[in-house]
């Protein structure tokens, strides 16, 4: 029915999508280079956090660990550790609970209580081994440009290590959230990425947001590319 070696199309729609496209290209450039990478967003479905090797590697060169969702982990740190209730009131808890989710065992729901624990320790590590020193740098970095006002602060209460500075710095109108961080030789980067003509829309907020990153003993860093969308040997047949 149409057979089509070089597909035209308009490519106009495909703009909102460039730029997550290009974020995964860089993230795995920069694993390959030997960064450890902490995204701002989840993980995408296709990004899961395992080692593997990359081809032509040789099997010690491992992956290192990506990690995402850096906003989230990063509001852990303003919540108390939490402890797993007394052998009474999980009970309770699973009694009523059982109304909902009938076949759940005791035994299974306090499995899932202690590992809600396990995690939030180990997520709090994870912060603790990759920031080291510079852990009350990010946050206060992420205080001044707005993220952990907009996502952390706006449902939880700040404690006192939220400081006087980032709540002047926030009030001041800086909204900007970079594509990730990254670190690689003892140095952390701030990381903003932009395909094709992103950038130019690095400027005001977004771009004042990137350079504040120095205030805060970051390096901030850009990275540029071209993708293009192409699309061949377009079929359409009838299925009989």
């Amino acid at each position: 029915m149409l057979h089509i070696e070089n597909v035209i199309f308009s490519r106009n729609r495909f703009k909102t999508y460039i730029g997550n496209i290009g974020e995964l290209i860089a993230e795995e450039v920069l694993e390959k280079e030997g960064y450890e990478i902490w995204m701002m967003k989840p993980y995408y479905a296709d990004q899961l956090p395992e080692d593997e090797d990359f081809v032509g590697r040789s099997q010690s060169d491992r992956r290192k660990k990506r990690r995402g969702a850096l906003i989230g982990t990063l509001g852990l740190l303003y919540k108390e550790q939490p402890r797993l209730p007394s052998a009474k009131v999980l009970r309770e808890f699973h009694k009523a609970r059982s109304r909902v989710l009938p076949h759940e065992t005791f035994k299974e729901l306090k499995n899932q209580e202690e590992a809600k624990i396990n995690m939030h320790k180990r997520l709090v590590k994870e912060l603790e081994t990759f920031f080291g020193e510079k852990l009350g740098n990010i946050k206060e970095y992420m205080c001044a440009i707005g993220p952990l006002h907009r996502y952390v602060f706006l449902r939880e209460k700040p404690n006192t290590d939220f400081t006087q500075t980032s709540a002047i710095v926030g009030e001041r109108g800086i909204w900007y959230m970079p594509d990730l961080i990254a670190k690689k030789d003892g140095e952390i980067f701030v990381t903003e990425i932009k395909a094709n003509t992103g950038i130019n829309y690095l400027k005001g907020q977004k771009l004042e947001g990137l350079l504040l990153a120095k205030k805060y003993g970051f390096v901030p860093m850009l990275i540029t590319l071209n993708i293009g969308i192409g699309a061949t040997h377009l079929v359409a047949k009838k299925v009989i």
